[in-house]
């Protein structure tokens, strides 16, 4: 698996704020697909390590699909 490019990501945790990327902007900043594995992802991932170095914790939300049953 290649490395991602993590330049661009970096220069937003230097600005110090909260921001969120999305699979397609991750992507886009790092010519990688993000990891599936969100254990890997928040813990040991590249970006995971960049952003421990830079003070940043990772998040990650899942869409939420709710099946009701109908009336």
């Amino acid at each position: 698996m290649p490395k991602p490019n993590l330049a661009s990501i970096e220069v937003l945790l230097s600005a110090g704020k909260d921001f969120a990327l999305t699979e397609s902007q991750y992507y886009k900043e790092t010519a990688c697909t993000m990891p599936k594995d969100f254990y890997y992802l928040k813990n040991h991932s590249a970006i995971a390590k960049l952003a421990k170095k830079r003070g940043f914790k990772i998040a990650i939300k899942e869409k939420t699909i709710m099946l009701e049953k109908e009336n």
